[in-house]
């Protein structure tokens, strides 16, 4: 899994909590193998930055949230 893959992983795991990600269906681009802008890839960078500082001082949030990352690095067969 690619720098990229784990920021899209991220930001599908804030939606998957309920979180508001505007770039929820360019991360599923990435991790689909799609195209994507390089300008896109910063903005997804910058939103799954975004919401780790929102949750990090959350242990049940943080919690949930690797959870979901187990579960969508498994979804798209990451490694």
């Amino acid at each position: 899994m690619n720098y990229g893959q784990s920021q899209a992983v991220m930001v599908l795991a804030g939606e998957r909590l309920g979180f508001p990600m505007s770039h929820a269906a360019m991360a599923k681009t990435v991790l689909e193998g799609g195209p994507l802008h390089v300008m896109h890839s910063a903005a997804i960078s910058v939103e799954a930055t975004e919401f780790h500082n929102q949750i990090r001082t959350q242990p049940d949030m943080v919690a949930k949230a690797n959870a979901h990352c187990v579960d969508l690095v498994a979804e798209y067969n990451l490694s």
